[in-house]
């Protein structure tokens, strides 16, 4: 299993839970659309969560959240 430095994620994000909500979300987003690519390093399938913290960690995925009114 490839290991992803926190501290390259924190450079993309705002916090820990943000860089978890961000690739958990991608990581669905491969896993429905099945792009299943053989890594040519390795020669094994790159398991989606991996992929997704690794193009979080690249500057791939660009998102943005918006900003919800407070409930009283």
């Amino acid at each position: 299993m490839e290991l992803i430095p926190i501290e390259k994620l924190m450079e993309r994000t705002e916090n820990r839970y943000e860089a978890v909500m961000v690739a958990a979300r991608r990581a669905r987003q491969i896993n429905r659309r099945k792009e299943e690519e053989l890594s040519e390093e390795s020669g094994k399938r790159e398991k989606a969560t991996v992929r997704a913290l690794r193009e979080l960690m690249e500057g791939i995925i660009d998102f943005k959240y918006e900003k919800r009114e407070k409930r009283k």
